[in-house]
């Protein structure tokens, strides 16, 4: 019943709305987020939408929509907050607590295929946590639950010789968790290929 009144007193608000023509070489991206409201007040509940866009048709080729649960009030609302390891842009800005920002792209599988990932929750202390979506051959982009699921934050590294991921997660005051994710090309399959504290207050 509580569910019930709360989707029938829901409105949806419309935010920011990005159109961003330089973070690929095929593809435009428009990004849009609508924030539900209850009355006068912001829900934790969003509806986040990233329409590709052919760059040279510019024709709409796919649109993917997620629902997040937990999105601070700021993410999706600058159009700045975006990164790409395709065409460089942003990518020598720092990631302050592991946020390297609300929309990127990159390589994720090393297929040489354009890849996105697209903030799904704020998260915490380690950082907030992403949806991985990966080009097929047909160019259409699926969500990798791996990635997704399993690894959520973003790598620090990205390394394309090794095909492997890593993040680097806070563990305490004094450890720092890497995680390093490893991709199999023949089965095009990953897992976690290893995990260890370091401690970064040892002089």
């Amino acid at each position: 019943m509580i569910i019930l009144l709360l989707i029938s007193f829901a409105k949806v608000s419309m935010g920011q709305t990005c159109i961003h023509k330089d973070l690929s070489t095929s593809f435009n991206f428009k990004t849009s987020i609508q924030r539900l409201k209850n009355g006068d007040h912001y829900m934790d509940s969003s509806i986040v939408k990233i329409a590709i866009i052919n760059k040279s048709t510019l024709k709409t080729l796919q649109t993917i929509k997620l629902n997040p649960t937990f999105l601070f009030s700021n993410v999706f609302q600058s159009c700045k907050a975006v990164r790409s390891y395709l065409t460089k842009k942003n990518i020598n800005i720092d990631a302050l607590d592991n946020d390297y920002g609300d929309f990127i792209v990159a390589d994720f599988n090393f297929d040489s295929k354009e890849d996105i990932a697209i903030k799904k929750d704020s998260g915490g202390n380690a950082g907030p946590l992403y949806d991985y979506y990966v080009q097929d051959n047909s160019g259409r982009f699926v969500r990798n639950i791996f990635l997704s699921e399993e690894m959520e934050f973003f790598p620090a590294e990205i390394n394309k010789k090794k095909k492997t991921l890593v993040t680097y997660l806070h563990a305490g005051v004094c450890g720092l968790g890497e995680h390093v994710y490893s991709l199999n090309t023949d089965t095009n399959k990953w897992h976690q290929r290893s995990h260890r504290i370091i401690n970064i207050c040892k002089d």
